[in-house]
C-alpha cells in the first residue's frame, strides 16, 4: 500500500542525456507527512544502533582496563590500600596474602599529614606479626580531603641486614 504512494509521490524526470534529474515532490500533505515519519524512525534506528555500539565498545574497553589493573595488582609484591582520615581502611586490592590490621596511630598521622600538605610523603613503619617485627618502606599521596593513597613494601631483610652491619 505504501509503495505505490511513494512511486506517485515522487517523480524523477530528465531533461536531456547530460542533464541531471529532477525530483518532483508531489501528492497530499498527509503522504508527506507519512515520508517524514519514516525519515525520522529510519534516523531513529540508525542514531540508536551508532549509540549502542558505542556502549558496548565503551564496556569492552571498560573489561579491559579493568584486567590489566587485576594483572598488575597480581604481579606486585606492595602492599596498596586507601586509609581515610578517620584511620578506616577505604580500600585494600589484595595484592598478597597478609591479615588485616587496625591501622595504627603512625598510619593514620601520616595519612592526615599527607592530606593536609596536599604532599606525597616517605615514611617507614614496624607492624608487630607473630614471625616477630616487620618493617615496611611507603609512599602516602593524598587523593583528596578524606583518603590517601598508600604503596608499602616490606623492607624487613633490608633493616634486619642494616642492624647487623651497624
Amino acid at each position: 500500500v505504501i509503495a505505490p504512494m511513494f512511486a506517485q509521490a515522487i517523480n524523477v524526470r530528465t531533461h536531456g542525456p547530460n542533464a541531471p534529474p529532477a525530483v518532483h515532490v508531489s501528492g497530499t500533505p498527509a503522504l508527506l507527512i507519512l515520508v517524514g515519519i519514516v525519515v525520522a524512525i529510519v534516523a531513529g534506528v540508525i542514531r540508536f544502533l551508532v549509540l549502542r555500539r558505542q556502549a558496548e565498545k565503551a564496556r569492552h574497553d571498560r573489561e579491559a582496563a579493568e584486567m590489566q589493573l587485576r594483572t598488575l595488582f597480581a604481579a606486585m609484591d606492595d602492599d596498596v590500600f586507601v586509609l581515610g582520615r578517620d584511620g578506616r581502611y577505604v580500600e585494600m586490592p589484595q595484592t598478597r596474602p597478609r591479615s588485616v590490621r587496625s591501622p595504627s596511630a603512625e598510619l593514620r598521622a601520616a595519612t592526615v599529614c599527607a592530606i593536609e600538605t596536599r604532599a606525597t610523603l616517605t615514611t617507614e613503619y614496624r607492624e608487630s606479626s607473630p614471625d616477630g617485627d616487620l618493617w615496611f618502606s611507603a609512599t602516602v599521596s593524598p587523593l583528596d580531603d578524606q583518603s590517601a593513597l598508600w604503596v608499602a613494601r616490606d623492607v624487613t631483610e633490608q633493616k634486619r641486614a642494616r642492624d647487623v652491619l651497624a
